[in-house]
């Protein structure tokens, strides 16, 4: 058992998978562009309900979950893909957030009307993008 272990571990080292604690560092990775993001929901994703949660970026290799806060250079699209089923949903809402003088914070985005349209097995992918084309994507992946 403990062989095993060691093995999976060496293997994922050599290989570049991330390790367990790296996932936890940098939950969504855009290495290109040296970006890590975060998705904090505001309540637990459903089909029953609308749903929106918070993506926060920061630097790859010097920042935190905890911050500072970058924005990406690139453009920022959210898309909600269901792979079982081959489609997506609506488009969801996606503005920097706010302080309480109205001023945007850096790196910090309200993602709003995040509709699941039943349950099931769905992509949320975080894209960077120039126009049409993406750049980069993450994705985080909901079982509802």
């Amino acid at each position: 058992m403990k062989l095993s272990l060691l093995l999976a571990l060496g293997i994922a080292l050599i290989s570049g998978i991330d390790s367990p604690s790296a996932q936890a560092s940098c939950p969504l990775s855009f290495p290109k562009a040296g970006l890590c993001a975060s998705a904090t929901w505001d309540a637990q994703p459903s089909a029953a309900r609308p749903n929106a949660f918070t993506l926060r970026f920061w630097s790859a290799s010097q920042g935190t979950d905890a911050g500072p806060y970058l924005s990406p250079s690139q453009e920022l699209f959210v898309r909600l893909w269901m792979p079982s089923m081959g489609h997506g949903s609506r488009p969801v809402t996606l503005t920097p957030a706010r302080d309480a003088s109205g001023a945007a914070l850096p790196g910090i985005f309200r993602v709003e009307k995040v509709v699941f349209t039943m349950r099931g097995d769905w992509d949320v992918q975080v894209q960077l993008k120039n126009g049409s084309q993406v750049l980069e994507q993450s994705v985080l992946q909901l079982e509802l």
